[in-house]
């Protein structure tokens, strides 16, 4: 160890000056305290390295936690992924049911829609007569019945099969052309153009209102709809057909409250 200048210049003053058993006296004191300042030293030494591995072991254990916590937070991601991966999935299902169930009410409604143009246009229209013989009594071909040809024709278009529907609609108006079912093969033709084409389907619904005024509810409503869909919508085209159909005349028709609601909402 290095002693500080004062207490050596002290201990050489001395010695120039004390005898030999005075000199001996402070040598032995000086080792004791030597002996003392070098325990001292292994002892501040040994605190110091309990204090440093102590410091290690909670940088380690510290280390350690923040491995865990990193982890969780993965595994948690993974399972919240998991987890949301699942929401989505069931959102989807729900989404396509909800879809498919629509699709079903459509159907159901445009069926409905058909039912009562059949009765409206029967009620004003004589039956076809169905002899399908000749005077030389040889029987001629038996082509589908009419309402054989439109079944056939919705079928088609609740398919998509918009190209076979017409095809289907067109033979029934022409085969059949006093049919009940006239009017709701020109509403199919209309709606088999409808929306791609609206100038199209415009036309087939017209002709229905303008021949077949007792069959024209769902017709004019279609008219509506179209008008509404122009860019911008033609609001004030669509409210006239809607209030063609708030009449008497058509109040046992399904699209009859449609129309009221939306009248209400657009005064």
């Amino acid at each position: 160890m290095r002693w500080p200048l004062g207490f050596v210049a002290v201990a050489a003053g001395l010695a120039a000056c004390a005898t030999p058993a005075q000199v001996e006296r402070v040598e032995a004191h000086v080792g004791v305290l030597e002996q003392h300042e070098a325990h001292a030293d292994s002892v501040r030494a040994a605190e110091s390295a309990r204090v440093m591995a102590a410091q290690q072991r909670l940088l380690d254990s510290l280390a350690m936690s923040v491995r865990a916590l990193q982890d969780n937070i993965a595994a948690g991601g993974r399972e919240n992924e998991a987890h949301f991966s699942d929401v989505r999935r069931l959102i989807a299902t729900l989404a396509d049911a909800s879809n498919a169930t629509q699709a079903r009410v459509n159907q159901a409604i445009a069926q409905m829609d058909a039912r009562d143009m059949q009765m409206a246009a029967a009620a004003a229209t004589p039956p076809a007569s169905n002899d399908t013989t000749h005077s030389a009594g040889t029987t001629a071909p038996l082509s589908p019945s009419a309402d054989a040809l439109y079944e056939q024709g919705r079928t088609d278009l609740l398919k998509g099969s918009n190209t076979s529907a017409q095809m289907v609609f067109h033979s029934l108006i022409q085969t059949y052309p006093t049919s009940p079912f006239v009017p709701a093969a020109l509403l199919g033709l209309g709606e088999s153009f409808d929306p791609a084409q609206p100038d199209s389907a415009r036309a087939y619904y017209q002709q229905v209102v303008k021949t077949y005024p007792d069959s024209a509810a769902v017709p004019l409503y279609k008219l509506a709809q179209i008008e509404e869909r122009r860019t911008p919508p033609n609001l004030v085209a669509a409210k006239a057909f809607y209030q063609q159909i708030v009449t008497d005349r058509y109040k046992s028709s399904d699209v009859y409250g449609l129309a009221v609601d939306w009248l209400q909402k657009h005064p």
